[in-house]
């Protein structure tokens, strides 16, 4: 059997012996959906009424096993022709295949939890593309998005602080922006970019994300920023000193 590779960062897509299944396979939304929640679940398998749940909410019990059943076929159907089972069954469970599977989402994990504290992260945050599964927007797909959002954020928040140890700074604030486009309303993330940048000599820019940073907590949140953004900004406001190196944004 050849590897089955399947991709779920920044879009799908199924490979198999290295021939990419062509998406006009994938016809069938529902089809793709069960290889997609499949490739994300631990062990890469889930019983049947999980799927059922996940996939058609608002159906009954028999409905949504007769939908799972065309599911599975059209997803074996996709893959034809290749050698390959692609949706497997063991009773309840159903599984994507046990040996030479490779999965995008799983692999990007691990490698981030072997470049843990490294600068070994510089070939992994840009991997990250679009995200998981831009285009979808089913509540488990969401969901499964957000968990990947917030290991991917510990990761870049890791990331500028090694950058920001070892004085690489406008790596680190490249790095420390990408973070606050994660979640917009992490506070943290702002104030690590606003001490990158002033620690750089860019106090005028430190000072506009620290207005930006306002302006935002106020119309979303309704407050203002914290004790440590505000100490941040008073110590920018004071004589010029330091670091006048440029950093890239």
């Amino acid at each position: 059997m050849g590897t089955v590779r399947i991709e779920v960062l920044g879009g799908f897509r199924v490979t198999v012996a290295g021939a990419v299944v062509p998406d006009v396979a994938w016809r069938r939304r529902k089809a793709a959906a069960l290889v997609k929640i499949l490739s994300l679940a631990p062990r890469h398998r889930l019983r049947r009424q999980v799927v059922m749940a996940a996939l058609w909410p608002e159906l009954g019990a028999d409905a949504a096993a007769a939908n799972l059943r065309k599911a599975v076929h059209f997803a074996r159907r996709a893959a034809a022709g290749t050698g390959v089972d692609l949706v497997g069954s063991a009773g309840e469970l159903l599984c994507l295949p046990a040996e030479r599977l490779w999965v995008d989402v799983a692999a990007f994990r691990s490698d981030l939890v072997a470049a843990r504290g490294t600068q070994e992260y510089a070939t992994l945050v840009d991997r990250y593309g679009g995200g998981l599964l831009p285009d979808d927007g089913d509540e488990w797909v969401l969901q499964a998005r957000s968990d990947l959002d917030a290991d991917y954020a510990v990761a870049l928040a890791d990331y500028a602080a090694v950058l920001e140890d070892s004085g690489d700074l406008a790596e680190a604030a490249r790095i420390a922006r990408r973070l606050v486009d994660v979640d917009p309303l992490v506070e943290e993330s702002h104030v690590r970019l606003i001490r990158i940048l002033g620690s750089a000599g860019r106090r005028s820019e430190a000072l506009v994300r620290f207005r930006t940073l306002r302006a935002v907590l106020r119309a979303e949140l309704g407050v203002d920023p914290g004790r440590e953004a505000q100490r941040l900004v008073d110590g920018l406001r004071g004589p010029v000193s330091g670091c006048h190196c440029a950093v890239g944004t």
